[in-house]
């Protein structure tokens, strides 16, 4: 069966409102000028995560691309930020997961959660693999203008409007 490539992506940046920001950290990520369908928490089978940002063209402007997302915003100056995906293999090999995001203003704390979140979800599947949780966080300081952190996870699946 073929696999289903996850790209994993970050980005932050920081704009003159919170929407500029968040423009910024998809374009660090690699995912500007797309329409993201979100997703909420279950990799499929054969998913083969791929640690990098995902390649589109200006060609694809506008078409839809499904993700699963964590992001926070923030424009109180001096407040950190962070954005976390976690997710842990059913078994090893098959590719199904489970994926948590969890954002907050400390990044120990956001990663506690994720690993305290599959965890306790975990207990619930029949095969989890609970020990090898992975996590993924961005962060960013808020200095004079908002900001943003996100993390995703980009299904390499792109869809125009005439489907």
């Amino acid at each position: 069966m073929k696999k289903i490539k996850v790209f994993l992506t970050k980005g932050s940046g920081e704009g003159v409102t919170k929407d500029t920001a968040y423009c910024r950290a998809l374009n660090k990520a690699g995912l500007i000028n797309l329409n993201l369908i979100h997703l909420t928490s279950v990799l499929p089978h054969n998913s083969q995560i791929v640690r990098k940002k995902p390649k589109f063209s200006y060609q694809d402007y506008g078409k839809r691309v499904y993700v699963i997302i964590s992001e926070i915003r923030a424009s109180l100056a001096g407040q950190t930020i962070c954005a976390g995906l976690g997710w842990l293999e059913e078994k090893p090999g098959t590719g199904y997961g489970l994926v948590v995001q969890i954002q907050g203003l400390n990044e120990q704390k956001v990663k506690k959660e994720i690993r305290d979140s599959l965890r306790e979800i975990a207990k619930y599947g029949t095969r989890n693999n609970k020990k090898k949780i992975n996590i993924m966080t961005e962060k960013i300081v808020c200095k004079n203008k908002p900001v943003c952190a996100l993390v995703a996870l980009v299904f390499n699946k792109i869809e125009d409007w005439s489907v």
